[in-house]
């Protein structure tokens, strides 16, 4: 059973049809729908009873299956020959990596775009907060305050959100096709300057993509005090926090690649190491 915790595009238009073959798996099976419910707070009733709800399907689940005699599925050596010949080589999964790269640098600064944006708003929104704290203004004003910013940085928020998934996604996707290429280097002696400028740029990758993850933590938790005010704020920036963990998921894949390139490199990783920003 699968659970839905965040919104993925490919689930929620004619998921059997998706291009995506896990789109399509997960779409096979049972979903429990708990979008809404993974914002609450861990102790609050909606978030218990969701729990209880799952727990429960879960249970059944369990108990059908135990009805049903599952013999696993051995494949004969045509059939692995035949399921590998299906999939990717070597030159598709490096020209895919070519095209996937691009796609995630611009995500990454689709979020990091969406994040000051979220930055500016709420800045804006503490100093009004803070002028009708002066003129004497209540709690009603700054309610009102806090209900618009939620408003206002509602869709920015969720567009963080699928941005980040989407950024993680797509160096997921990437991974096989740039582990292939170093996979191809590690088989010279001593990789060609062709082959030490790719593993420079991965290098460089992970250092850009760090760099800017951290600028993105930096302007959230600059932003983390507003979130606390009102319960109206909790879902969009629960929806930063999982753009930005999206960002973290991409970006832990791209330092595997970049701790390959050092190792490839050896004494030569040290020079572009001193020539990164």
């Amino acid at each position: 059973m699968s659970v839905y915790w965040v919104s993925v595009p490919g689930l929620e238009e004619s998921p059997e049809e998706s291009p995506d073959e896990a789109i399509r798996l997960v779409a096979k099976y049972n979903l429990e729908n708990l979008r809404d419910e993974r914002l609450e707070e861990r102790d609050s009733s909606a978030y218990r009873k969701a729990v209880s709800k799952l727990a429960a399907e879960l249970v059944k689940q369990a108990e059908l299956a135990r009805q049903v005699e599952d013999v696993p599925t051995v494949l004969t050596t045509e059939e692995v020959t035949e399921s590998e010949a299906d999939g990717p080589g070597t030159i598709e999964r490096l020209v895919a990596a070519e095209d996937a790269m691009p796609r995630a640098l611009a995500l990454l600064e689709e979020i990091r775009k969406g994040l000051e944006e979220i930055s500016e708003k709420t800045e804006r929104i503490s100093a009004d907060m803070q002028a009708a704290t002066k003129r004497g203004q209540g709690m009603k004003a700054a309610l009102s305050l806090t209900n618009r910013l939620a408003h206002e940085i509602s869709q920015p928020a969720e567009n963080m959100a699928t941005s980040g998934h989407a950024y993680g996604q797509v160096l997921a996707d990437l991974d096989s096709g740039v582990h292939a290429q170093l996979d191809m280097i590690e088989t010279f002696d001593e990789p060609t300057e062709e082959n030490k400028q790719f593993l420079r740029e991965l290098i460089e990758a992970d250092t850009a993509a760090l760099a800017a993850q951290a600028q993105l933590e930096e302007l959230l938790a600059a932003a983390q005090p507003v979130a606390s005010m009102s319960r109206s704020l909790r879902t969009p920036f629960g929806e930063m926090r999982n753009g930005l963990q999206g960002v973290l998921d991409g970006n832990a894949v791209i330092s595997v690649w970049a701790q390959r390139a050092i190792d490839l490199l050896g004494d030569d990783a040290e020079e572009t190491e001193r020539e990164s920003p």
